[in-house]
């Protein structure tokens, strides 16, 4: 699950977010090649792109605001071990810009890739938190569950976990497995007039533009996602979601892990549930557990965070078993 921000950043994240409401940004992959356009560039594809035809003899209209599309499909991996400053830096310009002008309304510009280092592995790079929480945030629910909705649960948007978690969480991670019931449950539930739980505008395009792609080309995959505005480093984030996708896609990466919890003393474990559930994990998932375990153990600057008080006992310890199944944690540059 998520990598999360300390109470005091979820409400600086509140008060930036208030009054602005989630408006979608987003055009073809072929408009968002990365480097290939400048922000001005790609701005001026989609207005003319967007423009209604006028009727013969009208004059011109001002080019409309930006739809409600909200993800795009780079077609390009990216190198998470020396590409995404890159990148980062480009999507921050390209919001930037539409920003300013007046093109993007609130919040919501989201570019996702393929993570070259991981076949099957994909990530989204979102301009605002809260566009990959919008995206992302419900599917994480029905995943993991919430503080108080329990896994498998199809939350309503208006659910205090989805508003409480949309401003708490820095960093998604899901698998395949729970992505497509979720999204398969959503429409069904929509279709059969349950208008809570009809998809909203980022979700509706993630699932088009980013979903239905990857579903076509792998059988088993994962999506994580981060954001350029998020409290924390982008390396921490995303450094904690990548150990997320090696357990997930990596089996020699599970199978230590895997192994290493199951030697630990019981009072350790029974610990880390403890610590864990304090933050809406689901202490009676064992999957959940080590996962999260290893990823908060094993990502950048751990002796801050939730697993710091066993970071001194279990982080090197894993890393050298890692090691001897030629299996290294993925450093984000």
């Amino acid at each position: 699950m998520p990598t999360w921000t300390r109470s005091w950043r979820a409400l600086a994240v509140a008060s930036l977010v208030s009054g602005q409401g989630c408006r979608a940004f987003g055009a073809t992959s072929a408009d968002f090649d990365r480097g290939t356009a400048s922000p001005a560039a790609i701005l001026a594809q989609l207005r003319t792109a967007e423009a209604p035809a006028a009727p013969p003899g009208a004059a011109a209209e001002a080019p409309p605001a930006a739809s409600t599309a909200a993800v795009v499909m780079l077609t390009a991996p990216v190198d998470v071990e020396r590409g995404v400053k890159a990148w980062r830096e480009s999507l921050r310009s390209t919001g930037g810009a539409l920003i300013e002008s007046g093109a993007m309304s609130g919040v919501g510009y989201n570019e996702c890739a393929e993570i070259a280092e991981i076949p099957g592995a994909f990530v989204c790079l979102s301009f605002f938190e809260l566009d990959m929480n919008k995206m992302l945030g419900r599917a994480g629910v029905y995943a993991e569950g919430g503080y108080v909705l329990p896994r498998g649960t199809f939350p309503k948007e208006t659910d205090p976990d989805v508003r409480k978690l949309n401003l708490e969480v820095e960093g998604q991670d899901l698998k395949s497995e729970d992505l497509v019931p979720f999204f398969d449950g959503m429409l069904a539930r929509c279709a059969a007039g349950d208008k809570d739980l009809c998809l909203n505008p980022s979700e509706t395009a993630f699932y088009a533009n980013v979903l239905k792609p990857i579903e076509a080309k792998f059988k088993k995959f994962v999506i994580l996602g981060f954001s350029a505005q998020s409290f924390d480093s982008y390396q921490v984030n995303l450094g904690h979601e990548m150990m997320h996708a090696q357990y997930m896609m990596q089996p020699k990466f599970k199978d230590v892990v895997d192994r290493f919890w199951a030697a630990m003393p019981d009072a350790d474990k029974a610990a880390i549930r403890r610590i864990l559930a304090k933050n809406a994990y689901d202490p009676r998932d064992e999957f959940l557990m080590r996962n999260e375990f290893q990823a908060y153990l094993l990502e950048p600057e751990a002796a801050g965070d939730m697993m710091k008080d066993y970071v001194p006992k279990y982080r090197q310890a894993v890393i050298e078993a890692l090691a001897r199944q030629n299996v290294t944690p993925i450093q984000v540059q």
